[in-house]
């Protein structure tokens, strides 16, 4: 099971990807149906590395379920830890990782 606290291991090395000034958008993972012009949409971005955006975690998925809408969750962490997270939560929107 995937431990939150284990994010603030001093020891640790991850690396974040992040999304340099040209680059684009990563939406490989959310189906192009999902993202059509005029439709409302929003996409949140966190950061394993941020205390706050950790506490957010486990209200994502009652906002995701009342937001009348396309919601997505975009993460700095690797592909594993996003799955762990989405699997936690039991979320039911795309998560990502940038």
């Amino acid at each position: 099971m995937f431990k939150l606290s284990s994010l603030f291991d001093s020891g640790s090395t991850q690396a974040s990807n992040v999304l340099a000034p040209g680059m684009k958008f990563p939406v490989e993972g959310i189906r192009d149906g999902d993202w059509h012009r005029g439709q409302v949409r929003m996409a949140v971005f966190i950061s394993l590395h941020c205390a706050h955006c950790i506490d957010l975690l486990p209200h994502l998925g009652k906002f995701a379920d009342r937001f009348d809408g396309t919601f997505a969750l975009l993460g700095d962490g690797t592909a594993e830890d996003l799955a762990d997270i989405r699997a936690y939560f039991n979320y039911t929107f795309p998560v990502l990782t940038s």
